[in-house]
């Protein structure tokens, strides 16, 4: 068996090899790394003023996991996000977004992929406990972050990472993605921050 540090969202490792990933803004890679977003106003006078002066960022939790390629079981791994935002008094007191996570660094076979030095193990993002519906491409958490008579509000929600069972055995070690997330208003689809 192996052990694999998953840090920021870390992927594992094969029987005797460990993987890191960060997921969600996602960069599976340096655990110490965890989601770090840039901040990023939301500047639109024509297309929605309303929302001129709205601030957000979003972080993502980091993952370590240790992974077995000769173990059947898919191995699950649950991670979260947070939507921090800020407003003026006289911005809306409501915002609509959507959250958005690439393919990784080394996508390939309709799948992510931790690599190390060439090597590679397939894994997936989650929005559903069920594990039927991938977070990438146009399929997106959505929300709509509701202030009331506060200047600031956040939403936390969860995702599963999931590295697949019975995966042709790797060289031991750590193995490495780094996925992005991008949190999008959706009222006029403008890009309020990304991670990492």
């Amino acid at each position: 068996s192996s052990s694999a540090s998953m840090p920021t969202r870390n992927i594992f490792p094969a029987s005797s090899s460990c993987a890191t990933t960060k997921a969600c803004a996602c960069s599976f890679p340096t655990p110490s790394r965890r989601g770090r977003c840039r901040r990023n106003s939301l500047i639109s006078p024509t297309a929605a003023p309303s929302f001129a002066a709205i601030t957000c960022n979003v972080t993502v939790t980091s993952i370590s996991t240790v992974y077995s390629p000769t173990v059947a079981t898919d191995n699950v791994s649950t991670g979260s996000y947070t939507i921090s935002c800020t407003r003026l008094a006289t911005d809306a007191n409501s915002l609509a977004w959507s959250l958005a996570a690439n393919n990784g660094l080394q996508s390939g076979g309709g799948n992510n992929r931790v690599n190390l030095a060439g090597n590679r193990y397939a894994y997936d993002l989650y929005i559903d406990p069920a594990h039927t519906t991938k977070w990438q491409g146009g399929t997106r958490f959505t929300g709509t972050l509701n202030f009331g008579a506060s200047l600031s509000a956040s939403v936390t929600g969860s995702f599963d990472l999931v590295v697949f069972g019975s995966q042709a055995v790797q060289p031991a070690g750590t193995y490495t993605d780094t996925v992005t997330v991008t949190l999008r208003n959706t009222a006029n689809n403008s890009t309020l921050d990304t991670s990492p």
